[in-house]
């Protein structure tokens, strides 16, 4: 069978945090028809899934994950919300785009809050900002930028020192940072499980359900292990993973980001962590960690990069260790009882990819690291696209979801390895010397 979806070495970890869930087998050996089929129940899926269904309520809309939901990206990242475009990514130097991008994120966070008020769903919803530091002159050159544009723009932040980050997050680690209101964390495989089990009833889900083929047509023919499906709309929102079917192969690229998570830890050693019971931290350069306290007694980081494919397991724990050690290196231990990879889809612009691959074909893709608002309102949007509707949300997306061409191999590989080799040299340049 050919390959046409990740096959991450580890499970997740936030997964295995959660009870259990058993797949749902969404009975796809006796649908031989559908109106619709998505294939992949990560944020975008799962999101265009729920709108296609709102909006065709007498349809039939079959959702097709090859994994369960919580073991593809979508439970594998780090759990921000942050609906303030500097906050995270660039935002445009176009003044129309730029806030398009803010109403977009915006828009995208009340849409998923509403969704965990309104179903119940347990994911650790907190609005407690998030933190962006600064490890190097460059990341202080990006964090004093970032200032500048938030005051520009009458956005609430405060700068914080070195000493500042060692009262409030226990590490002096970070030359400076600043510290931003608009992030909600989450628990992330949480919020997605919650997401696909709150889906409309027109709505089946089968995971386990790899597809292998989609062969064009009227209707178009889906293929996958457990029989063919004849659906007269194909929506592709597998990520990263959409060059496996001949789309976006010029548009995107596949990076493996790595993270780790500590056993619940004593009070003793948790405090060490800083005296808040949540907090997360992006870097301010590129390649930078993720940090995160979660629960108030453990730790997550994420960082670490791979082009196309995992790096192996003892080489992966290895290096998260010792970012967990430069940044905490009083900790009696510096265990790590879950690591984990997971895709992340980047563009060389940084924008998603968005619209239609062909005739009642549709694509999504391009989180660039940033994917829970900006994945699911992008899969609602495409859902609301197909259907025909129109919104200044929708136009802009077509008008500026436009990734930019990337060069073919081997020029690409090498613009890749050329890049991590600079955040190499910068890490190691910043490291404590033991």
């Amino acid at each position: 069978m050919r390959e046409v979806s990740p096959l991450y070495a580890r499970p997740s970890g936030w997964n295995r945090l959660l009870p259990p869930r058993p797949a749902a087998s969404g009975r796809i050996s006796d649908i031989r028809k559908a109106r619709f089929v998505v294939i992949g129940a990560g944020y975008a899926g799962i999101a265009a899934s729920r709108r296609l269904a709102e909006l065709f309520p007498d349809e039939l809309v079959v959702l097709l994950e090859s994994s369960t939901v919580g073991e593809g990206a979508a439970g594998r990242n780090s759990g921000f919300l942050i609906d303030l475009p500097y906050a995270k990514i660039q935002a445009s130097k176009d003044a129309r785009e730029a806030e398009w991008q803010k109403l977009f994120l915006q828009t995208g966070r009340k849409w998923l809050e509403e969704l965990v008020l309104r179903h119940g769903i347990e994911c650790g919803w907190n609005p407690c900002g998030n933190y962006k530091g600064a490890m190097t002159e460059q990341g202080e050159a990006e964090l004093k930028e970032l200032a500048a544009q938030l005051t520009a723009v009458g956005a609430s932040f405060q700068a914080l020192s070195r000493t500042d980050l060692e009262n409030q997050l226990g590490t002096t680690f970070y030359r400076s940072a600043v510290w931003m209101p608009n992030c909600i964390l989450v628990q992330p495989a949480a919020l997605v499980r919650g997401l696909a089990d709150s889906l409309p009833r027109n709505v089946v889900l089968a995971e386990g359900t790899a597809v292998t083929e989609v062969r064009r047509g009227k209707p178009h023919t889906v293929i996958t292990g457990q029989g063919e499906i004849a659906a007269d709309t194909v929506i592709f929102a597998n990520n990263s993973f959409l060059g496996r079917f001949g789309i976006a192969r010029s548009r995107q690229i596949t990076m493996y980001t790595y993270a780790g998570l500590t056993p619940a830890l004593p009070a003793d050693e948790a405090a060490l962590l800083g005296r808040m019971p949540d907090w997360g931290m992006v870097p301010a350069e590129r390649m930078g960690a993720t940090t995160r306290k979660v629960g108030g007694d453990r730790y997550m980081i994420r960082t670490g990069f791979s082009y196309e494919r995992e790096l192996d397991n003892a080489g992966v724990e290895a290096m998260l260790t010792d970012a967990y050690r430069d940044r905490y290196p009083d900790m009696r231990s510096h265990e790590l009882e879950y690591v984990w990879g997971g895709a992340v889809s980047i563009t060389r612009n940084g924008a998603p990819f968005f619209g239609a691959v062909g005739t009642d074909l549709y694509g999504v893709s391009g989180c660039n690291g940033s994917g829970i608002i900006k994945m699911s309102l992008l899969g609602k949007l495409l859902a609301e696209y197909v259907a025909g509707q129109d919104s200044a949300l929708l136009r802009g997306c077509l008008e500026w979801a436009k990734p930019s061409w990337i060069p073919p191999e081997p020029l690409r590989r090498i613009g890749v390895a050329l890049a991590m080799r600079k955040h190499i040299r910068e890490v190691a340049a910043v490291r404590p010397h033991r």
